[in-house]
């Protein structure tokens, strides 16, 4: 049996298992068990336990996507710094834009950032 999690936008976490006579048609029918979390996300609930991947949300997956890809090559060589929880900047990384792996480091601590913040 196999185990696949995924998050639902309009719902919890979810998690749930396949059946080896699932595994079987899938492979037959050329799905990709690892692809199961992505069409149970964008399926539509049809009742009764039944899931369908319809045109309209096919078509609303892809627009999301396109959207969530544009914003991914925006952020190239975005970088942010953490402290405590907390995001204390943001900045391009004109280095990491041309390949420079090297990690920077900062030092910073808790308190010294509560105080800039006030």
């Amino acid at each position: 049996m196999s185990h696949i999690g995924f998050s639902s936008a309009s719902g919890p976490d979810v998690t749930f298992s396949m059946t080896s006579h699932a595994l079987v048609r899938c492979r037959q029918r050329a799905f990709r068990e690892a692809e199961m979390g992505l069409f149970m996300r964008h399926a539509s609930d049809m009742g009764g336990g039944v899931y369908a991947m319809t045109a309209a949300d096919a078509d609303a997956a892809v627009a999301a996507m396109k959207r969530e890809i544009s914003a991914l090559e925006r952020m190239r060589g975005m970088t942010a710094v953490v402290l405590c929880g907390r995001v204390v900047t943001v900045y391009r990384d004109i280095a990491l834009l041309r390949g420079d792996k090297s990690q920077r480091r900062r030092k910073g601590h808790c308190e010294e950032w509560e105080e800039i913040d006030g």
